[in-house]
């Protein structure tokens, strides 16, 4: 754990560098524009060459269920103007300010346009329309997106008007506040702005494909895939709220799907978000309480899509303070575990925390039309929960990767320790046997009084096998320690030793070992303690299966080639086995059936081979093969 503080804090540093760079370039305005009864004076206070400033939307006039043109201003057919707005507002009404502007210079302003419709008059003249305000549900066109309008002021009072309807909702309408500056100042706010939205919605895709694969690849991590549908919803909302920069690139898009769209997509982050934390902590979340919740989310997405958004809008609230209400209990659990769930649950902790304040932000902006201070607290919030999550579920998975690392190094270990172990008491057991094969012979002889030179010779090979025996054991630690020592051999050497060792088991059964084998032969390259384990298993194999018949061993040299071949006459192996003799563990006796296998490793490792034939009734053959050795390299 310690070991990651550095790359935490490193990560922490850099995230907390990307939202600073995020927040300059969604920097709204360098101050806030007093209004004072619908008349407002930048000029006092800001260069509007070099600064922005933000109109709020308070102390506007605001002429209630009236739809005033500048004509109707002009000619003073208005009714008294309410000064307090976004109190209550009426579905359909006027907003107008009056902005003191030096004559001369070509300003703009940009802002989101009001809820749910919105035609723009500067000076006498219709600058602009967002969807068609009327005076009922019907002559209403709604549509919302953000504007930007130019105009050069002739006099130094420039006179702005909104006319606004909401019909198509139940939290209300509202006006929203703008920016205003010299035009190059509002054309470099609008380039930062949909730039800002679109890395954000970039970042959060790119998250989303990440974790969706790593879900393919790891498919039993089911969060994986819930995170990711986590990022991908908030990319796709991301789209549709605040600047809402999709109704700017899909100018026909109609309202009523995007409503829906923007509506549904916060109800999946629910749900995601409600399968991503029961996977991850299932304790944090009682099944009634999840299973409820998934329920009342398919039902509200039904009405969503069936129903007309007055209608919808209606559970908007009670369905958030549902599910507010369920995250914070979750992050209740969440702090009650965070000493034992280590830095992972602190992340997704400060993740949630972050997820539910821009919730309650969202809600408020929505149910109260209030317009935040802080504008941009929604799509920060959710992306300090989105990349907060993956900091903890990258974090999780490289710890839970390194031990399962350790943990298959260890069982591998084991599986090498189980294999050693296995070979080693099959490679001991073939020393006792000869031991023992001679023992009792020398007893046999001892009985009957024929103690002579076969005695002693007799004698002397069971302590050779002793000697081997006690070789094996020091090999074996010396294997664990690097391997066998490599060195030049001459064949016949060993093969009159086995000759030697297993002639007098043959005699003592009544059998004959014949022998082939030269006085010298071309030095090949190997270790002497494991090609006489070779030649050991083969003569043992043969001697065990030729029946009441004769082994041979012969030992020749072909070119680059010295062949090493023992034959008996036994029942021979039957041909469905053949191809499966040198598997381990596949024997035709009951036997372990590591003898071969192991045969076929120590000659490939000298890079020679064993090979096999056999006829059913008639016998086998094992045929030793090892190049000759002219000295030089070798990859031993």
């Amino acid at each position: 754990m310690r070991k990651q503080i550095p790359k935490i804090i490193i990560y922490i540093l850099l995230l907390l560098t990307v939202f600073i760079a995020y927040q300059l370039m969604m920097k709204v305005d360098s101050g806030e524009l007093i209004v004072n009864r619908g008349v407002a004076d930048p000029s006092e206070h800001y260069d509007m060459s070099r600064e922005r400033a933000r109109i709020h939307a308070i102390d506007w006039e605001y002429y209630p269920e009236h739809l005033y043109t500048p004509e109707d201003f002009a000619s003073g057919n208005t009714i008294e103007p309410i000064y307090s707005v976004n109190e209550n507002p009426a579905a359909f009404g006027t907003y107008r300010v009056t902005v003191h502007l030096p004559t001369g210079k070509t300003y703009g302003m940009a802002g989101r346009s009001f809820l749910f419709s919105q035609r723009t008059f500067i000076n006498d003249e219709m600058a602009g329309e967002i969807g068609s305000p009327g005076t009922t549900a019907k002559t209403t066109v709604p549509r919302t997106s953000m504007y930007t309008y130019y105009f050069t002021p002739q006099t130094d009072k420039t006179e702005i008007i909104f006319q606004v309807s909401d019909f198509q909702m139940a939290d209300g309408g509202g006006a929203y506040s703008f920016s205003i500056g010299e035009a190059p100042m509002i054309q470099s706010f609008r380039l930062h702005r949909q730039s800002g939205s679109l890395a954000v919605t970039g970042c959060l895709v790119m998250v989303a494909l990440l974790f969706a694969g790593m879900f393919i690849f790891f498919s039993r991590r089911r969060y994986f895939l819930w995170y990711a549908m986590i990022a991908l919803m908030i990319a796709v909302r991301g789209l549709f709220i605040g600047d809402k920069p999709i109704m700017e690139f899909m100018q026909n898009l109609n309202w009523y799907t995007a409503i829906r769209i923007e509506y549904v997509s916060l109800i999946l982050i629910v749900v995601f978000a409600v399968l991503y934390f029961r996977e991850l902590y299932r304790n944090t979340m009682p099944k009634p309480v999840f299973y409820t919740l998934l329920g009342i989310s398919a039902v509200y997405a039904l009405l969503v899509l069936v129903t007309e958004p007055l209608f919808f809008s209606i559970f908007n609230f009670y369905y958030a303070f549902l599910w507010v209400i369920t995250a914070l209990w979750v992050l209740m659990r969440l702090a009650m575990g965070i000493k034992k769930g280590g830095v992972e649950r602190l992340f997704v902790f400060i993740g949630l925390l972050c997820f539910v304040a821009a919730a309650v932000n969202d809600q408020i902006q929505y149910t109260f039309t209030f317009y935040p201070q802080f504008e941009n607290s929604i799509t920060v919030g959710m992306l300090l929960f989105v990349f907060m999550n993956m900091l903890a579920l990258l974090f999780g998975f490289v710890k839970t990767e390194t031990a399962l690392h350790e943990s298959t190094q260890k069982s591998e270990i084991l599986a090498a320790k189980a294999a050693l172990y296995t070979k080693m008491n099959h490679d001991i057991r073939t020393p006792l046997t000869a031991i023992s094969n001679y023992a009792q012979l020398i007893t046999e002889q001892l009985r009957e009084g024929k103690s002579d030179e076969q005695t002693i010779a007799d004698m002397k090979i069971i302590r050779s096998e002793a000697e081997r025996l006690a070789d094996m054991a020091s090999n074996a630690l010396h294997s664990s320690e690097g391997g066998n020592d490599p060195e030049t051999l001459d064949m016949t050497v060993i093969a009159r030793q086995m000759q030697g060792i297993f002639c007098g088991q043959m005699k003592f059964s009544g059998r004959t070992l014949t022998a082939a084998i030269p006085n010298k032969l071309p030095p090949i390259w190997g270790s002497a303690s494991e090609l006489t384990r070779l030649l050991w298993n083969l003569l043992d194999n043969a001697v065990k299966h030729s029946g009441h018949g004769a082994v041979h061993i012969s030992a020749v040299s072909d070119g680059d080639i010295v062949t090493v071949s023992i034959a008996d006459e036994g029942v021979g192996i039957a041909p469905e086995l053949l191809p499966k003799i040198f598997d381990s563990g596949v024997s035709g006796t009951g036997g372990t059936g590591l003898g071969l296998p192991i045969c076929r490793e120590i000659a490939r490792k000298y890079h020679g081979d064993v090979t096999i034939e056999s006829e059913p009734g008639k016998g086998t053959t094992a045929m030793v093969t090892l190049p000759v050795y002219y000295g030089g390299k070798t990859d031993e």
